[in-house]
C-alpha cells in the first residue's frame, strides 16, 4: 500500500489500459489527509470493456427470428443506442455489417446497449421486438449471436383490364382500365376502407399497378374497387391470396372484368318482299324471339326470350359477352325470304350494345286465273268466251317470254282456272303455253300482294 507523507487531499486513481475502465465517477477517489494520519476504505473499481457481435439478417417471414437460410445483409449501418432514447447521438458509437452480415462493437463499457440501424430503406422495418437488439453488458464478458432482424414489405404488380370476350385471360385485344384502385385488404372484408389507402394505388393510363413495398410479409390479400357495371372475370371472388417474404416482388396479379351486353331489333312484316324491314313497312306486335344457347332451333326453358311490343321491338339485357343465336318463334302463315335468317348470329364484346337484329316475315301470297278463248281478242274474257280446261300456266320469273326449267307451272283444271300459291311477294309475270296456231295475250304483270 503507498504510504503518503503528508497531509492534505488526494485523488486517487487507477492506471488502466484501454480494454479497461474506471467504474467511479470521474475515474477516481478523494483520500482526505487532512485531520487523520490515513484514509481508510478509499475503493476503486473497474470494467473490463466488452463486445458485442451479431449477424444483420434478412428476416423474410417477417417474425423477428433468425433461421439458418434467412441471409445476411451487408453494408448496413449499426449504433449503439446507450441512453435507449431511439436516436443516434454524437458519442455513441457506430459500425457496419460486412459482406455476410456480421457486424461488432469492441470495448463497450456497461450497462444496458440496444443496436440499431442508423438509417433504414424505404419500405423496410425492424423485426427484432423493440425495434433494436438490448443487451445487458458485465464485466468482460462478449456477447454473441445478438442478431438484428430487418425486413422489406413485398410488392404486387399487375393489370386492370377489359376482359372483351369475358374468358377471365389477359389476351392481347384486351384493353387495360385506367384509374381502378388496387389495394391491400388489410381486414379482409372485399371492401375497400378509410385505413386501407396507405396501402392503395391507382392504375396508369394501361391499366398497370404497383404496390410498391406495401406489403408486410405473412398471408395477404389483394382486391381491386370494381364499379357497379362491371362483371369480375378474374380472378375469383375479385382477391388474390398471397404469401408475401420480405422484398419479395410478386408480379401478374391482373384483374379482369367486363360490361354486360345486349341485343335490340324488330320484327316486321315485309310487304315488297326484299328480304329487308323497310322503316315504312308494319311492325309486328306479340312474336316471341329467344337466345338459342344449345342451337337446337328450339326454346328450351331456361333460354332468354322476348314478346315484341307494340313497334314490333325486342330487348335481351344483362348478356355476357360471346356469340348468340338470335332466332324468332315463326307463326303460322308466315314465311321468310331467307329461311336462313330466322337464326342470326351476334357475337359481342364487353359493353357492346348490338341493334339490328331485324326479322322481316311475309304472308305467302296467291296468283288465281283462269285461261280462255279470246275470240275477240279484247284480252277480256266474256260471257261467250268459253275457258280452256288444258293449258299450262307458268311463272315467267326471268321475263324472256319463254318457260324455263325451274319456273313454277300449273295445269287449268276443268273450269280453266289455275292457281299459284306460296309466293313471295312481288312482282310476277304469268303466261301460258299456247297450242300450235294460237297466240298468247301478254303477259299479266304488276301482281303485288302479300296475303
Amino acid at each position: 500500500m503507498p504510504v503518503i507523507g503528508g497531509t492534505g487531499v488526494y485523488d486517487v486513481r487507477l492506471d488502466l489500459p484501454p480494454a479497461q475502465l474506471a467504474t467511479q465517477p470521474d475515474g477516481k477517489q478523494v483520500a482526505d489527509l487532512r485531520a487523520a494520519a490515513k484514509a481508510d476504505n478509499v475503493q476503486l473499481g473497474f470494467f473490463r470493456r466488452g463486445t458485442i457481435s451479431g449477424v444483420v439478417f434478412d428476416d423474410e417471414n417477417g417474425n423477428g427470428k433468425k433461421a439458418g437460410s434467412e441471409p445476411g445483409l451487408a453494408g448496413v449501418q449499426l449504433y449503439l443506442d446507450a441512453d435507449n432514447d431511439d436516436k443516434q447521438d454524437p458519442d455513441e458509437p457506430t459500425t457496419f455489417s460486412d459482406g455476410t452480415g456480421k457486424y461488432k462493437f469492441f470495448q463497450q463499457g456497461p450497462g444496458m446497449q440496444t443496436v440499431r440501424p442508423v438509417a433504414l430503406e424505404s419500405g423496410q422495418f425492424v423485426t427484432t421486438v423493440g425495434g433494436g437488439v438490448s443487451s445487458q453488458l458485465v464485466s468482460g464478458e462478449s456477447l454473441t449471436n445478438r442478431h438484428l432482424g430487418l425486413c422489406t414489405r413485398g410488392s404486387v404488380s399487375g393489370n386492370v383490364f377489359d376482359d372483351v370476350d369475358a374468358d377471365g385471360d389477359l389476351d392481347r385485344g384486351d384493353p387495360g382500365v385506367a384509374g381502378r384502385r388496387v389495394y391491400v385488404d388489410l381486414n379482409g372484408d372485399g371492401a375497400f376502407n378509410a385505413d386501407e389507402a396507405p396501402f392503395s394505388t391507382l392504375t396508369d393510363s394501361s391499366g398497370n399497378y404497383l404496390l410498391d413495398r406495401l406489403l408486410e410479409p405473412g398471408e395477404q390479400r389483394i382486391s381491386h374497387v370494381a364499379p357497379a357495371v362491371w362483371t369480375v372475370s378474374s380472378p375469383k371472388n375479385n382477391f388474390y391470396s398471397l404469401t408475401v417474404t420480405s422484398g419479395s416482388l410478386l408480379s401478374g396479379k391482373n384483374f379482369g372484368g367486363f360490361k354486360d351486353t345486349s341485343i335490340a331489333g324488330a320484327v316486321g312484316e315485309d310487304v315488297n318482299g326484299n328480304g329487308k324491314l323497310d322503316l315504312v313497312e308494319p311492325k309486328l306486335k306479340s312474336w316471341q324471339v329467344f337466345l338459342d344457347l344449345n342451337l337446337n332451333g328450339t326454346r328450351q326453358t331456361d333460354e332468354p326470350l322476348q314478346t315484341t311490343d307494340s313497334d314490333g321491338a325486342f330487348l335481351f339485357t344483362d348478356l355476357k359477352p360471346g356469340t348468340y343465336h338470335v332466332r324468332e318463334i315463326l307463326q303460322s302463315g308466315w314465311a321468310l325470304v331467307d329461311p336462313k335468317s330466322i337464326d342470326q348470329d351476334r357475337t359481342l364484346i364487353s359493353g357492346q350494345a348490338a341493334t339490328d337484329a331485324v326479322f322481316a316475315n311475309y304472308r305467302p301470297a296467291t296468283i288465281t286465273g283462269t285461261v280462255f278463248d279470246d275470240f275477240n281478242g279484247d284480252e277480256g274474257k266474256d260471257a261467250s268466251e268459253v275457258v280452256r280446261p288444258d293449258p299450262t300456266v307458268y311463272l315467267d320469273t326471268n321475263r324472256n317470254g319463254a318457260k324455263d326449267t325451274g319456273e313454277p307451272s300449273a295445269l287449268t283444271h276443268a273450269l280453266g282456272n289455275y292457281v299459284f300459291g306460296n309466293l313471295r311477294p312481288g312482282a310476277y309475270s304469268v303466261r301460258t303455253l299456247p297450242a300450235a296456231g294460237e297466240i298468247a295475250l301478254p303477259a299479266v304483270d304488276g301482281i303485288r300482294t302479300s296475303s
